[in-house]
């Protein structure tokens, strides 16, 4: 079930990137359209390529939110997906812990997100963090932290 479900992830996130990488060529085309005096009167042109990429914006957040919602959903009810108690516990105690103070820290840089930080294991800190990174547009942060939750759950 795990490899299906970390499957599923590396499907959504591979198509954010490539999104992401389609966005890039558009504004590039974008740019050179505004500084070529030929292209003045194609407004078309430039319409169209401004509503592509809004259009791949919006299904990134889509692919995005799925991710997030998949991930929390697996941690939510891991107790159901494997028989570790520990990790069920786990994740209920860290939910007991104060999260702002660490959040705050995180996104400035003060603290490294990774397996050893105080909230690894709440899926609600998680979220949240995510969530900012993608309200920020820092789609190479929303990457990295499903990176690292991504390689948490194989080793």
């Amino acid at each position: 079930m795990d490899k299906l479900v970390n499957k599923i992830l590396k499907i959504l996130k591979d198509h954010v990137n490539e999104n992401n990488r389609e966005i890039q060529y558009n504004q590039e085309e974008i740019n050179r359209m505004l500084n070529d005096t030929s292209y003045a009167n194609r407004h078309k042109e430039l319409d169209y390529k401004y509503a592509l990429n809004k259009e791949l914006l919006d299904e990134n957040d889509d692919f995005i939110n799925m991710q997030l919602r998949i991930s929390e959903f697996m941690e939510k009810y891991s107790h159901l997906f494997t028989d570790d108690e520990a990790i069920n516990n786990a994740t209920v105690e860290s939910e007991e812990n104060e999260p702002m103070p660490y959040f705050n820290k995180t996104i400035t840089g003060q603290m490294n997100f990774g397996p050893t930080h105080p909230q690894f294991n709440n899926p609600r800190f998680f979220s949240e963090l995510l969530m900012h990174y993608q309200a920020m547009e820092n789609y190479e942060m929303c990457d990295y932290l499903l990176k690292i939750k991504e390689r948490d759950r194989t080793v």
